[in-house]
């Protein structure tokens, strides 16, 4: 058995106690008990009918049904995932390196990090090379490998004395425009 709905309305004099209560007695309520400080008023609640039950049925299949057929088409899209492989492969983390090569406007000249490099002249540490070794990949095409100076005899001088003092050691000459000697990469 449900138990009844009770509500609490305040008001400030006896006169509004009276309106009201006339309001209520005008909206279906019957008087139970009437004092000068409190009056009780009850109504029935409307029972349930056979045609509360159907449209409660038709309203929550009206919610339900839209609502699964909702799920059913984005459920699988939610379950859709996007993997990352990590793993450790030196050729293939050399070639994305090398996408990594800033470039100038013009694209003519590379910058390692302290100034700009004439690609004919210097590739990038860490640019992946052709099978051949006669061109790397700049990022977006392959373009030639630099030419290579050939050392000569005259550019490296040792001598071996047995006196420790008296012998030389290796010299390396500067490179051509005054900077340090060029890192070679070997492949």
């Amino acid at each position: 058995m449900p138990k009844d709905r009770i509500d609490h309305v305040a008001v400030a004099t006896q006169a509004d106690l009276k309106r009201k209560v006339l309001a209520y007695l005008d909206d279906g309520f019957k008087l139970s008990s009437e004092s000068a400080e409190l009056a009780t008023l009850e109504k029935p609640l409307k029972p349930l009918k056979f045609i509360d039950f159907v449209l409660l049925l038709l309203g929550i299949l009206a919610c339900v049904i839209p609502g699964v057929l909702f799920a059913w088409w984005r459920i699988p899209q939610l379950q859709n995932k996007q993997r990352i492989v990590v793993r450790v492969d030196a050729a293939a983390a050399n070639a994305s390196g090398a996408s990594a090569i800033t470039w100038s406007d013009d694209g003519k000249w590379w910058w390692d990090g302290q100034g700009w490099r004439d690609p004919t002249e210097a590739v990038p540490t860490g640019a992946q090379w052709s099978d051949d070794g006669a061109h790397w990949w700049d990022g977006q095409s392959w373009r030639p490998a630099p030419t290579m100076v050939e050392a000569t005899a005259s550019t490296e001088t040792t001598t071996l004395s047995p006196d420790p003092s008296t012998a030389t050691s290796p010299t390396v000459s500067a490179h051509p425009n005054g900077d340090q000697p060029e890192h070679v990469v070997d492949q």
